[in-house]
């Protein structure tokens, strides 16, 4: 299911999120992107690594109204905080 909001058992649903990101996947992040992809590319043995500079979307709108924004960001509170989690610590650092 979903909520606006941590629901009561949100403790629960961020020990699970967490663990599972943390123990199986590698993490980087878009706004440390070059930071990430050379963490990506030491733990794939990636050699020859491009970092591109350009954004791809250029057409998309980047103004969203405020009262949509926290409106999305309340339905992904477990998205968000996934995101603050990793976004304290080095990348690579994990859990």
């Amino acid at each position: 299911g979903w909520s606006r909001g941590p629901p009561d058992d949100a403790e629960l649903w961020r020990e699970r999120l967490v663990g599972l990101v943390a123990d199986r996947y590698i993490v980087g992040l878009q706004n440390r992107f070059e930071e990430s992809v050379a963490y990506f590319g030491r733990e794939c043995g990636w050699s020859d690594l491009f970092v591109p500079h350009a954004k791809h979307n250029t057409t998309r709108p980047r103004d969203v109204d405020e009262a949509l924004r926290a409106e999305i960001l309340a339905h992904n509170w477990l998205d968000q905080e996934l995101y603050q989690y990793f976004a304290s610590r080095p990348i690579g650092a994990g859990g």
